[in-house]
């Protein structure tokens, strides 16, 4: 089938000869006390210098950029922990995509990082977990008591649950119209959309 050999063809293109670690269960410690950070390279090239990440996507629009694998935290903890590992040199951040729909082809971005710019990207992600751990201290009863965030309400084709939420999600300017309910239509499609 066509999936089949498209998943096959993202293989013999962006995977060197040899012989990966597949799925590779990795751990980072945070700090003490605070919660391990667990990962899964699904395919790694230690003596390579590669890490490579599978993804399927409908829309190659969702594709990462080198620019954004640069600060993407799961392919930059992967790379802390290649550097963790007594790895030298620079790594390489691959993400390897299939295409979901019809046709279905295959894409490749990918990043090379340094040891010090994945330091600083840890140190800015570490920002992020005792910020979590703190508010989890805080020992909020419910989900009610901690403050939303509506920047990705609409983000991958919309949230499933802005229905029951009755939050209104931040939309970039001049997006937000369609993602408002339609008046007087029985066609209404995902985000409210006119059918």
């Amino acid at each position: 089938n066509e999936w089949v050999d498209v998943c096959r063809e993202a293989i013999a293109l962006h995977l060197p000869e040899g012989f990966p670690q597949i799925e590779k269960e990795i751990h980072l410690v945070t700090h003490p006390g605070w919660p391990d950070w667990v990962g899964y390279i699904d395919a790694l090239y230690e003596n390579l210098g590669l890490i490579i990440d599978f993804k399927t996507t409908s829309d190659w629009r969702y594709t990462k950029s080198t620019e954004e694998l640069r600060v993407n935290t799961q392919m930059m903890a992967y790379a802390r922990w290649y550097y963790e590992q007594g790895n030298m040199g620079n790594v390489t951040l691959r993400h390897v995509y299939i295409r979901t729909r019809a046709p279905y082809k295959t894409r490749m971005s990918e990043a090379v990082v340094a040891r010090d710019e994945v330091e600083a990207h840890w140190r800015e992600e570490l920002q992020n977990v005792g910020a979590m751990v703190a508010l989890a201290l805080n020992n909020p009863p419910t989900s009610d008591e901690v403050a939303c965030n509506t920047d990705s309400c609409g983000m991958y084709g919309g949230c499933h649950f802005r229905s029951m939420c009755g939050l209104q999600p931040t939309f970039p300017k001049g997006l937000s119209s369609l993602f408002q309910k339609s008046e007087g239509t029985s066609k209404e499609g995902i985000m409210g959309l006119n059918l």
